[in-house]
C-alpha cells in the first residue's frame, strides 16, 4: 500500500507537469490511481478475510457533505460537471480515509507522512536537476521546476514544509536536513506569496512548540529586519522592484483583491445560500458576463481564494460544513496539545493544517482533488486524526 501511496502522490503532482505529453497521459491518469487505492484496499481486506474498519463520525461528517456536493446537481449550472467533479470526491475519500489509514494502522503515521513527502522531494529535486539544462523550469523570472506554474510547487511545498521540519527538529537526521533544504530552496525560487507565506506561519507555530524562547527570539528578528527594510529608502526600493517579492503587485492586490474578488462578491450574492453548483468555479465569471481576459492582473478562471470559490459553488451552507470541521480540529488539537512537553509529528500535522487554510486565501485548490497538493493535505488530515485520537485502525 505504501508504494501506491506514492504513486498515487507523484501522478497527481506529474499531472500538473509543464511537460504536454505527460501532463496528457496524467490527467485521466491520477483518477485511475485514486480508484486503485480504494480497489486495493477492499482486496487486501477480502484476501486477509479481515473486516473493514468501524465507521466513525468523521465518516459521517464527510460522506453528508458528498452527498450535498452531490444534490448540488439539482440547480447547478453545469449539472453533469457538478456529478464527475463530487464523484472525484468519493474517490479521494476512499484512497484516503480508506487505503491511507490501513496504511498508517500497519507502518504507523510517520511512515506514511515520509512517503507522500519523498514524492514531494522527488518532484522538487528533478526541477532543481534541470536547472543547467533546461530555460524552461523558469517562467518570467520564477523557478517551476517540473510544473507548469511556480505556485504549483510553491504550494506543493508550502504547505507540506512544517511536517518536514518538526521531522527535522524532532529527530535531525541527515536524511530530514536534506529534505528540509530541498523543499527550502524550491520554495524560495517558486516566488509564490501564497507559499512562502502559508510555509511561514505552519512552521513558525512547529517552531513555537519545539523551542519557544527561539521562536520568540526569531520573531522579534524578523520585526526588526522588516522595521530596518521599511525606513530604509534604499533597502525598501530595492524590496520593492524585487521579483520575488512582486511589491508593485501587492498594492494593487495582485489582481485578486481589486479584480477577482469583488466580482467573486457579486457571484456569491446572487446565489448566497446554495451556490451555483459543486465544480462549477471555473465557469462562473463567463456565467455572469466576467470576460477573465479582460482583467489586468489576475489571471485564469477560477477565483484564487478557497473560501470564496467554494461559497460560490455551494453557497454559505457548504462552505460552511467544509471549513467549519477543518477550523474545529485544528483549535481543538492545539489546545489538547498545548501541554505536551516533546515535539510530536501530530504538531507538524497541525502546521500543515495551518498552511493549508492560509494557503486557500490566495489559490482555490482545497476541494480540487486532481491538484497537486489535495492529496498530501487530505492524507496529513487523516494522519492528525489519527495521532489526536491514538487510534489504532485494524490493518
Amino acid at each position: 500500500m505504501g508504494t501506491l501511496i506514492f504513486l498515487t502522490a507523484l501522478v497527481l503532482m506529474l499531472a500538473q507537469t509543464r511537460f504536454d505529453i505527460v501532463h496528457a497521459s496524467l490527467s485521466n491518469v491520477r483518477w485511475v490511481a485514486l480508484a486503485l487505492m480504494g480497489f486495493a484496499y477492499f482486496m487486501a481486506i477480502a484476501s486477509a478475510g479481515q473486516r473493514t474498519r468501524r465507521a466513525r463520525v468523521l465518516d459521517v461528517i464527510i460522506l453528508t457533505w458528498v452527498a450535498y456536493a452531490f444534490l448540488t446537481v439539482l440547480y447547478s449550472i453545469a449539472p453533469v460537471l457538478t456529478v464527475q467533479r463530487s464523484v472525484t470526491l468519493l474517490l479521494m475519500y476512499m484512497a484516503v480515509f480508506w487505503a491511507g489509514w490501513r496504511c498508517a494502522g500497519q507502518h504507523g503515521e510517520e511512515k506514511t507522512i515520509e512517503i507522500v513527502l519523498g514524492a514531494c522531494s522527488f518532484v522538487c529535486v528533478a526541477g532543481l536537476l534541470m536547472l543547467p539544462l533546461d530555460d524552461g523550469v523558469w517562467l518570467r523570472g520564477r523557478f517551476r521546476g517540473l510544473m507548469e506554474n511556480p505556485n504549483s510547487l510553491g504550494l506543493l511545498a508550502g504547505v507540506l514544509f512544517p511536517v518536514a521540519l518538526e521531522l527535522l527538529l524532532a529527530k535531525r537526521r541527515p536524511k530530514y536536513w536534506a529534505l528540509v533544504g530541498i523543499m527550502a530552496v524550491s520554495l524560495v525560487l517558486t516566488g509564490s506569496r501564497g507559499g512562502i507565506l502559508a510555509a511561514l506561519l505552519g512552521s513558525a507555530y512547529v517552531m513555537w512548540r519545539a523551542r519557544r524562547r527561539a521562536f520568540l527570539a526569531s520573531a522579534a528578528a524578523m520585526v526588526v529586519a522588516a522595521l530596518w527594510v521599511g525606513t530604509s529608502p534604499r533597502l525598501k526600493e530595492r524590496w520593492i522592484e524585487n521579483p520575488y517579492v512582486r511589491a508593485e503587485t501587492i498594492r494593487t492586490g495582485s489582481g485578486r483583491v481589486s479584480e477577482a474578488w469583488p466580482a467573486a462578491m457579486n457571484i456569491i450574492s446572487e446565489r448566497p445560500m446554495f451556490g451555483h453548483g459543486f465544480g462549477t468555479e471555473d465557469l462562473l465569471f463567463e456565467a455572469y458576463g466576467y470576460d477573465p481576459k479582460s482583467f489586468r492582473e489576475h489571471t485564469g478562471s477560477y477565483l484564487h481564494n478557497s473560501y470564496l470559490g467554494l461559497t460560490a459553488q455551494t453557497g454559505v451552507v457548504g462552505a460552511l460544513a467544509f471549513f467549519g470541521p477543518l477550523i474545529f480540529l485544528l483549535v481543538s488539537s492545539a489546545l489538547r496539545s498545548l501541554h505536551d512537553d516533546t515535539l510530536d509529528l501530530k504538531h507538524g500535522l497541525q502546521g500543515v493544517l495551518i498552511s493549508a487554510l492560509v494557503a486557500c486565501f490566495f489559490e482555490s485548490w482545497i476541494y480540487s482533488m486532481g491538484n497537486s497538493q489535495a492529496f498530501p493535505f487530505w492524507l496529513s488530515f487523516m494522519l492528525l486524526i489519527r495521532r489526536n485520537g491514538r487510534t489504532h485502525a485494524h490493518p
